[in-house]
Protein backbone atom coordinates (compact mmCIF):
# COMPACT_ATOMS: atom_id res chain seq x y z
CA UNK A 1 0.00 0.00 0.00
CA UNK A 2 1.83 3.60 -1.30
CA UNK A 3 0.57 6.75 0.80
CA UNK A 4 0.48 10.12 -1.93
CA UNK A 5 2.01 12.49 0.54
CA UNK A 6 2.43 16.15 -1.09
CA UNK A 7 5.89 17.61 -0.62
CA UNK A 8 5.99 20.98 -0.16
CA UNK A 9 8.04 22.25 -3.01
CA UNK A 10 11.61 23.73 -2.31
CA UNK A 11 11.54 27.15 -1.70
CA UNK A 12 15.53 27.22 -3.77
CA UNK A 13 13.88 25.97 -6.45
CA UNK A 14 11.47 28.89 -7.11
CA UNK A 15 8.26 27.14 -6.70
CA UNK A 16 5.35 28.82 -4.86
CA UNK A 17 4.88 26.53 -1.63
CA UNK A 18 1.14 25.71 -0.91
CA UNK A 19 -0.78 28.36 1.31
CA UNK A 20 2.40 30.84 0.81
CA UNK A 21 1.38 34.52 2.25
CA UNK A 22 2.93 35.72 -0.61
CA UNK A 23 1.26 39.54 -2.53
CA UNK A 24 -0.60 39.49 1.15
CA UNK A 25 0.70 42.94 1.61
CA UNK A 26 -0.14 44.41 -1.30
CA UNK A 27 -3.64 43.39 -1.31
CA UNK A 28 -4.24 44.46 2.33
CA UNK A 29 -2.58 48.05 1.13
CA UNK A 30 -4.75 48.04 -2.07
CA UNK A 31 -7.97 47.97 0.59
CA UNK A 32 -6.56 49.87 3.59
CA UNK A 33 -4.52 52.90 1.79
CA UNK A 34 -7.91 54.72 0.36
CA UNK A 35 -9.65 54.11 3.53
CA UNK A 36 -6.48 55.79 5.59
CA UNK A 37 -6.24 58.90 2.68
CA UNK A 38 -10.35 59.36 3.07
CA UNK A 39 -9.41 60.14 6.82
CA UNK A 40 -6.52 61.64 6.82
CA UNK A 41 -8.63 64.24 3.96
CA UNK A 42 -11.29 64.24 6.58
CA UNK A 43 -9.25 65.55 9.20
CA UNK A 44 -7.52 68.16 7.36
CA UNK A 45 -10.94 69.65 6.15
CA UNK A 46 -12.28 69.60 9.71
CA UNK A 47 -8.70 71.13 10.89
CA UNK A 48 -9.33 73.60 8.39
CA UNK A 49 -12.33 74.56 9.05
CA UNK A 50 -11.42 75.04 13.00
CA UNK A 51 -9.20 77.51 11.91
CA UNK A 52 -11.02 79.64 9.67
CA UNK A 53 -13.63 80.10 12.17
CA UNK A 54 -11.63 80.51 14.71
CA UNK A 55 -9.72 83.27 13.31
CA UNK A 56 -12.95 84.70 11.81
CA UNK A 57 -14.52 85.03 15.22
CA UNK A 58 -11.53 86.74 16.49
CA UNK A 59 -11.24 89.19 13.50
CA UNK A 60 -15.02 89.97 14.29
CA UNK A 61 -14.00 90.34 17.39
CA UNK A 62 -11.49 93.04 17.03
CA UNK A 63 -13.49 94.55 14.47
CA UNK A 64 -16.80 95.01 16.96
CA UNK A 65 -14.90 96.25 19.14
CA UNK A 66 -12.92 98.84 16.84
CA UNK A 67 -16.34 99.89 15.86
CA UNK A 68 -17.94 100.56 19.53
CA UNK A 69 -15.14 102.49 20.42
CA UNK A 70 -15.76 105.13 18.21
CA UNK A 71 -19.16 106.33 18.84
CA UNK A 72 -19.78 108.27 20.99
CA UNK A 73 -22.37 107.04 23.03
CA UNK A 74 -22.97 103.31 24.83
CA UNK A 75 -26.03 102.80 22.66
CA UNK A 76 -24.50 103.36 19.75
CA UNK A 77 -21.35 101.67 20.38
CA UNK A 78 -23.35 98.11 20.86
CA UNK A 79 -25.32 98.95 17.56
CA UNK A 80 -21.73 99.70 15.67
CA UNK A 81 -20.63 96.74 17.27
CA UNK A 82 -23.02 94.58 16.30
CA UNK A 83 -23.40 95.89 12.65
CA UNK A 84 -19.95 95.18 11.93
CA UNK A 85 -20.04 91.81 13.67
CA UNK A 86 -22.60 91.00 11.18
CA UNK A 87 -21.06 92.64 7.70
CA UNK A 88 -17.84 90.37 8.91
CA UNK A 89 -19.80 87.11 9.31
CA UNK A 90 -21.68 87.61 6.64
CA UNK A 91 -20.08 85.79 3.53
CA UNK A 92 -19.65 83.02 6.38
CA UNK A 93 -21.52 80.17 5.21
CA UNK A 94 -22.12 77.56 8.18
CA UNK A 95 -21.79 79.98 11.08
CA UNK A 96 -23.69 82.07 13.15
CA UNK A 97 -21.59 84.53 15.74
CA UNK A 98 -23.20 86.39 18.57
CA UNK A 99 -22.01 89.31 20.57
CA UNK A 100 -21.49 90.59 24.09
CA UNK A 101 -20.24 94.41 24.07
CA UNK A 102 -19.79 95.76 27.10
CA UNK A 103 -19.45 99.50 26.54
CA UNK A 104 -20.78 101.16 30.18
CA UNK A 105 -18.48 104.08 29.63
CA UNK A 106 -16.99 105.71 26.35
CA UNK A 107 -14.95 108.46 28.26
CA UNK A 108 -11.23 109.34 26.70
CA UNK A 109 -9.18 106.33 27.41
CA UNK A 110 -11.95 103.81 28.81
CA UNK A 111 -11.71 100.21 27.79
CA UNK A 112 -14.65 98.52 25.50
CA UNK A 113 -14.45 94.68 25.97
CA UNK A 114 -16.50 92.65 22.93
CA UNK A 115 -16.80 88.74 23.13
CA UNK A 116 -17.90 86.85 20.70
CA UNK A 117 -19.22 83.53 20.20
CA UNK A 118 -19.90 81.62 17.06
CA UNK A 119 -21.17 78.40 16.15
CA UNK A 120 -19.61 76.87 13.19
CA UNK A 121 -20.18 73.77 11.23
CA UNK A 122 -17.21 71.55 10.01
CA UNK A 123 -17.90 68.40 8.40
CA UNK A 124 -20.54 65.89 8.37
CA UNK A 125 -23.03 67.71 10.84
CA UNK A 126 -20.21 68.29 13.55
CA UNK A 127 -19.89 71.78 14.75
CA UNK A 128 -17.87 73.61 17.06
CA UNK A 129 -18.27 76.79 19.26
CA UNK A 130 -14.97 79.39 19.37
CA UNK A 131 -15.38 82.26 21.85
CA UNK A 132 -12.75 85.38 20.59
CA UNK A 133 -12.64 88.44 23.21
CA UNK A 134 -11.21 91.56 22.15
CA UNK A 135 -10.49 94.71 23.87
CA UNK A 136 -10.43 98.24 22.37
CA UNK A 137 -9.32 101.82 24.30
CA UNK A 138 -11.35 104.75 23.62
CA UNK A 139 -9.21 107.18 21.73
CA UNK A 140 -8.08 110.00 23.99
CA UNK A 141 -8.04 112.66 21.57
CA UNK A 142 -11.00 111.79 19.43
CA UNK A 143 -13.68 114.31 17.74
CA UNK A 144 -17.01 115.11 18.90
CA UNK A 145 -19.35 115.52 21.82
CA UNK A 146 -18.38 113.24 24.96
CA UNK A 147 -21.18 110.82 26.26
Amino acid sequence: MTTNRRVAPSVASGETPIGSDRGDVAIEAAIVAPVLFFLMFAGLLVAGRSIQARNQAESAAQEAARAASLEQTPGAAVAAGQRALDSNVADTAGMVCSAAIAAASLEPGSVVEVQVTCDARLIAGRQATFVATAFEVVDTYRQGDGP
